[in-house]
């Protein structure tokens, strides 16, 4: 049995994380499957590092590329775990399950993950990953002052108001 585990006993722990906004549920199971623990977490970082601590070391974790998925990541590795980002379309198709709740996703993720079966997503280092924030951020803004721009010539010119094409653009 050893010879057929050995891979596999090196990492003690395989936790799966189901994130969302108020809430994680983590499930850990050792290399056979069994669970090890399952808890519902609030959507504080700290709650799951306490989580990562309590279970038997090397542990691997996955969760899903959500919205919030950045501070759980940083939370998981700062514990030592090796952490998995799973492409969450491609992990939706494997894991297909009749029965959809939190605490079965957060085992069918722990389960792929100690079966090496994740479709893993690229994580950028965190310098590369404040450059998005920034670009996405002016970009949002930008498009939303050029929506609102547009928005108010429209209504200018709805009540037949002339304007100067460049009324509402700041030229220092």
């Amino acid at each position: 049995m050893r010879l057929l585990l050995g891979p596999l006993m090196k990492t003690k722990s395989f936790v799966g994380l189901d994130v969302h906004r108020k809430l994680v549920v983590a499930t850990a199971v050792n290399p056979l499957g069994k669970r090890l623990r399952q808890s519902s977490l609030g959507p504080n970082p700290k709650e799951l590092t306490k989580f990562l601590r309590r279970l038997p070391k090397p542990t691997k974790v996955v969760l899903e590329a959500c919205h919030v998925w950045e501070r759980f990541y940083e939370a998981a590795v700062s514990t030592g775990a090796e952490v998995i980002l799973s492409h969450p379309r491609t992990t939706r198709m494997v894991a297909e399950a009749s029965i959809k709740t939190d605490k079965v996703d957060s085992a069918a993720l722990a389960n792929l993950l100690r079966l090496d079966s994740i479709p893993q997503t690229y994580v950028p280092p965190p310098e590369i990953r404040a450059l998005r924030k920034l670009y996405f951020e002016r970009d949002f803004y930008t498009r939303t002052r050029s929506s609102i721009m547009r928005h108010a010539y429209a209504r200018l010119a709805e009540n037949g108001v002339d304007y100067k094409k460049s009324l509402l653009q700041h030229k220092p």
